[in-house]
Parts: C-alpha cells; sequence; structure tokens
C-alpha cells in the first residue's frame, strides 16, 4: 500500500525523468506524507518503498531501536495522510512481527 501511496502523488512523466529529478520530486512527496520532525530520515523507507535516496548524517547516526520505531511513526502518518484524501481499509495479517 505504501508504494501506491506515493505512486498515486507521482507526475505523468515519472518514468521520463532523470535520476536527480525522480529523488528530488520523491523527496518533496516523502515531506508531503511524512511527519516534519522524520522527514530528513525518509531514506530509511528506500526499501519499503523502492526507492534509492541518500541517507542523511543524523539517520546513520540512529541505533537499529530508533530507526524501526522511525519508520513504523512514518509509515503510519503516511497512511494517515492517505486516509484522509481518500477512503481506505486496510487488513494487516501477520502482525506478530512488527515488533520485533
Amino acid at each position: 500500500i505504501f508504494r501506491f501511496i506515493l505512486n498515486s502523488m507521482r507526475p505523468a512523466n515519472y518514468a521520463t525523468q532523470e535520476p536527480h529529478e525522480k529523488e528530488l520530486g520523491d523527496r518533496t512527496r516523502l515531506n508531503d506524507l511524512l511527519p516534519p520532525e522524520h522527514s530528513e530520515h525518509a531514506s530509511l523507507l528506500n526499501s519499503v518503498l523502492g526507492l534509492h535516496l541518500s541517507q542523511a548524517s543524523n539517520t546513520l547516526a540512529l541505533n537499529e531501536d530508533m530507526k524501526q520505531e522511525v519508520v513504523i511513526d512514518m509509515l503510519v502518518h503516511m497512511l494517515s495522510i492517505y486516509s484522509h484524501r481518500s477512503p481506505t481499509v486496510v487488513v494487516m495479517e501477520d502482525t506478530q512481527h512488527l515488533d520485533s
């Protein structure tokens, strides 16, 4: 669902954009979806969203527990923002591993 959310905000010419234009555009779109206090850590969502954003030095300094907490905060915030724009139903299965 998170890739769908980001993809729904991309312009029609996204596929033809240069890599640096794509990264700048994706960062801008993520800034609209992420809580302001976590926007500098957007690169933590690379594997979830299939992005290649560079990591900020502050992100590199986070320990693994903090990274996990920030990622969950960002994903919940993204879903919240999107659900206010469009009716959304989320079904979650096998969530017993979410806290590990």
